[in-house]
């Protein structure tokens, strides 16, 4: 197997990587699978920082745990 197909092989294991326990579900887990400049476009079009991202990661886990 090639790297190129050896990456697209790890990315589909993650993928969608914040949505899958086993890679962490701990602010700090996701601060270490995400750069410090990470920034994403969300659906409606506006731009989110790694910061704003990770709060609403936190916030889906804990709510998800009162459940």
């Amino acid at each position: 197997m090639n790297i190129i197909m050896k990456v697209l092989y790890e990315l589909k294991k993650r993928e969608p990587i914040f949505h899958r326990p086993e890679f962490g579900t701990t602010r700090k887990d996701f601060e270490n699978m995400t750069v410090e400049d990470y920034w994403e476009i969300g659906a409606s079009g506006q731009r989110y920082d790694r910061d704003f991202f990770h709060s609403v990661l936190h916030f889906n886990i804990v709510a998800l745990k009162k459940i």
